[in-house]
């Protein structure tokens, strides 16, 4: 007999919920059709970074310089992606100190 604790049966929006938490994945923005993720649990990847994401393209570029680490997308919208990363370094940064939960990289 299923026994549920909340008022409701979880729907799929409750599990993403849980799922974004256990994983830490955040959407930190949008640009130009280009959408911008941190994934902070991914294994091998210590430099703070995001991905960037465009139809079925994706690059991971280097938090606050918006280098390319790996990755491919069409060349307009690399350069797009990496001066939004550098443009938005600030708030990058914060967003991914708030997600390693107290591991502060920058300071």
């Amino acid at each position: 007999m299923e026994q549920w604790y909340l008022q409701e049966k979880p729907g799929l929006s409750d599990w993403i919920d849980i799922f974004d938490y256990v994983f830490q994945r955040a959407r930190v923005g949008k640009s130009s059709g280009i959408e911008f993720i941190i994934h902070t649990a991914e294994k091998g990847h210590n430099t703070p970074h995001l991905h960037a994401r465009y139809q079925d393209k994706e690059i991971v570029l280097e938090i606050p310089s918006g280098k390319v680490i790996a990755g491919n997308l069409p060349a307009k919208k690399r350069a797009k992606a990496s001066k939004w990363v550098v443009e938005h370094s600030e708030c990058l940064k914060l967003k991914w100190d708030e997600l390693t939960t107290g591991v502060v990289c920058f300071g």
